[in-house]
């Protein structure tokens, strides 16, 4: 099993780059293997952010894959059809809700 975070655009510094980088550090802290997907990468962290074009078909049925929503433009029919569980994270300041899909 392993968690992805998806994201059209990762930037370190805003607010849902925070909620990611926070749950990736929680994901770490527990030794639960994750990775950040994203389609335009704007980060300056140190760990691997991979890109929504390298990933192809390297998903497993056991993945659980996480849309952090914070903009338009994320593929959302290749998302739902990505083997595994699927979870929205949308941000509505100042709330924030998880919506589970599958």
């Amino acid at each position: 099993m392993k968690v992805y975070q998806h994201v059209t655009e990762f930037r370190d510094g805003d607010g849902i780059g925070n909620d990611i980088k926070g749950i990736r550090n929680v994901l770490e802290s527990l030794n639960v293997s994750n990775s950040v997907i994203c389609i335009k990468n704007f980060s300056k962290e140190s760990f691997p952010i991979e890109t929504h074009s390298s990933i192809i078909s390297r998903f497993s049925r056991n993945d659980i894959h996480i849309l952090n929503y914070g903009g338009c433009g994320y593929p959302l029919n290749w998302f739902r059809n990505l083997p595994g569980k699927k979870s929205f994270a949308i941000k509505v300041l100042p709330l924030r809700f998880i919506l589970r899909i599958s």
